[in-house]
């Protein structure tokens, strides 16, 4: 779950072909990982965002996509 891992597996999965989207998590390492990757023209889909201020962060990072999440009311 680090950030260089995460890394060199979002490029052989971008290797595959250009339609593919490379799926993070939201994370201090996910997000490092998508900008880089968002530099390299790979598209990315940062889930496990719980608020609007994450999804902020992932869309500043470069996230073509991002998954919110829904926590029930209590």
């Amino acid at each position: 779950m680090d950030a260089e891992t995460m890394l060199a597996e979002g490029r052989v999965l971008a290797a595959i072909a250009p339609n593919v989207v490379v799926k993070l998590p939201l994370t201090l390492d996910g997000l490092k990982t998508c900008r880089t990757l968002a530099r390299e023209g790979v598209k990315s889909n940062v889930t496990l965002c719980f608020s609007a201020n994450q999804a902020l962060l992932a869309a500043k990072a470069g996230a073509a996509y991002i998954s919110p999440l829904h926590r029930p009311a209590r």
